[in-house]
């Protein structure tokens, strides 16, 4: 019936990804949208640490930024990047 609606004949794929889209893209897309899910589980301190890091910033641009101690940036890091694990995998997950 969609194939009908669409006119001509569509593959599989196709027909299965209403925008049209490569698998691959749709993937990336799914896989976006659980990464912005997970960072907004995180404490906003959690999020800017991470973000920072990210974005290439030092320790001590990071301390600066966020107003902690320069010594504290990698525990605190290490903690976010576990917080941000366990938020993009779930707490059931086996992997």
């Amino acid at each position: 019936r969609r194939a009908r609606l669409l006119g001509a004949a569509r593959t599989d794929e196709e027909l299965a990804d209403p925008a049209g889209l490569p698998s691959g893209e749709v993937e990336a897309a799914e896989t976006r949208a659980q990464v912005r899910a997970a960072i907004e589980r995180l404490t906003e301190r959690d999020r800017q640490l991470l973000l920072l890091m990210a974005e290439g910033y030092r320790y001590r641009e990071i301390a600066q930024a966020t107003g902690i101690n320069e010594a504290s940036v990698g525990t605190l890091l290490a903690r976010a990047k576990r917080a941000f694990r366990n938020a993009y995998e779930g707490p059931y997950d086996a992997s």
